[in-house]
């Protein structure tokens, strides 16, 4: 059994989206965060991405921040060819709406900026 059989029930990208619409933030952030750090092992960039994309919704009271991690996992996708579900999308461009409403479009495009250039390695 490989380690991604073995975490994906307990720390899966889902459970902690599931935690996160409970209000279980913190809970929701370590599953994302432990999640990004296995998928990204295996060398598995969509996965990763998605885990970002969790983080950002998480980390969302922090705008700029969350903006950041979108920026970097979309910047990490274009880099490995890497794609998204369609439900990961429509969740994704929800987050980028809500945030570019919240930020204004200037800031936010200043902290997208700042996010293209953050790395994980």
């Amino acid at each position: 059994m490989c380690i991604r059989d073995r975490a994906w029930p307990a720390r899966s990208p889902t459970s902690a989206t599931w935690r996160s619409g409970w209000g279980d933030h913190e809970r929701a952030s370590r599953l994302f965060q432990e999640s990004l750090r296995l998928f990204w092992d295996l060398g598995d960039r969509a996965s990763s991405s998605v885990c970002m994309t969790g983080l950002a919704a998480v980390a969302q009271a922090q705008h700029r921040r969350a903006v950041q991690v979108l920026a970097a996992a979309a910047a990490m996708r274009a880099d490995s060819s890497a794609a998204l579900s369609s439900a990961d999308r429509a969740r994704e461009e929800r987050l980028r709406a809500e945030l570019r409403t919240a930020l204004g479009r200037e800031a936010f495009a200043a902290s997208w900026v700042v996010g293209q250039a953050l790395s994980l390695e």
